[in-house]
């Protein structure tokens, strides 16, 4: 019993730390990443840990529906971890200006 619980602890380790993290796949979405980071869109503490896992592009009615500025056409899914390992929330947020 212990080693199964060293060994699924072990794979959310790797879950968590290489696997969760979005890879931009072109310019514009590497425009967005960069942004986030320079902006510190993302909290990091010791205890908890943000980070985004996805990217998600918005149509033109998500565009005309929001009510606010918006710095780049995509929306970001963010996830909480806990010691940067266990994730517990996730959410889904616009880019601002």
């Amino acid at each position: 019993m212990l080693v199964l619980t060293l060994l699924l602890l072990a794979l959310l380790l790797v879950k968590s730390l290489w696997m969760d993290e979005y890879t931009p796949k072109d310019a514009s979405e590497l425009a967005v990443m960069e942004h986030c980071e320079a902006r510190e869109v993302l909290s990091r503490s010791p205890l908890t840990y943000q980070r985004i896992v996805d990217l998600i592009p918005l149509a033109e009615e998500d565009i005309a529906a929001y009510e606010g500025d918006l710095k780049f056409d995509y929306r970001i899914k963010v996830r909480w971890y806990l010691l940067g390992v266990l994730p517990y929330n996730e959410r889904s947020q616009y880019i601002e200006e």
